[in-house]
């Protein structure tokens, strides 16, 4: 016979891994945070955690979904009007410490024969522009465009998985990457941010 299956209990026992992984990805970091680190933590088998997320990567969408409204608030707050000097700022920033990491790889790939571009500083620089533009796109698009009622989430949807879409063909010509190789958002992950 079946074992009944307690939906609360399950929730609870849920949640208590979801909160405990937080706690870990505060204090050290997701990629620092393992598995085991959790089994230690919540004194549970490798099988229970299992049981409710199948992976470290499930357990970090579901963290995801379940911090949307405080994550959806920053982002308001962060995209806003009042904030769009130290937003460019921090965006050139940014650029500048993280293009050059970019620029590495892209000449790895060139070397490696995976990608094929002749610039590879302008091509990391034109892969932050376009990062910080496709952020934008998205976040207007999810954030700063009224719901305009039931139903409109799919259309929301369509749009984003739409841009990331273009952004990621504009990705692969700057980077002379083959076509349909570079996926930009998971499209399950944003089902789940546009929902009504």
């Amino acid at each position: 016979m079946a074992r009944a299956v307690n939906e609360k209990e399950n929730a609870e026992r849920r949640r208590e891994i979801l909160d405990a992984a937080q706690r870990m990805i505060y204090s050290k970091g997701y990629e620092a945070m393992s598995v085991q680190d959790l089994l230690d933590a919540l004194k549970i088998s490798k099988g229970a955690f299992y049981h409710y997320y199948g992976s470290k990567q499930a357990l970090l969408e579901a963290w995801k979904t379940g911090q949307r409204d405080m994550l959806l608030s920053l982002m308001r707050s962060w995209y806003g009007e009042e904030n769009l000097r130290v937003r460019l700022r921090a965006n050139e920033m940014g650029r500048r410490a993280v293009s050059p990491l970019i620029a590495r790889i892209v000449r790895q790939g060139v070397a490696e024969g995976v990608f094929d571009t002749p610039d590879t500083e302008r091509a990391a620089d034109m892969f932050m522009v376009l990062g910080f533009a496709l952020s934008e796109a998205i976040v207007t698009e999810l954030l700063l465009t009224p719901v305009q009622g039931p139903g409109d989430g799919a259309a929301r949807l369509e749009r984003v998985l739409s841009a990331a879409a273009a952004y990621a063909g504009f990705y692969e010509r700057i980077l002379g990457a083959p076509a349909g190789s570079i996926r930009l958002i998971d499209p399950e992950l944003m089902r789940k941010w546009t929902a009504d």
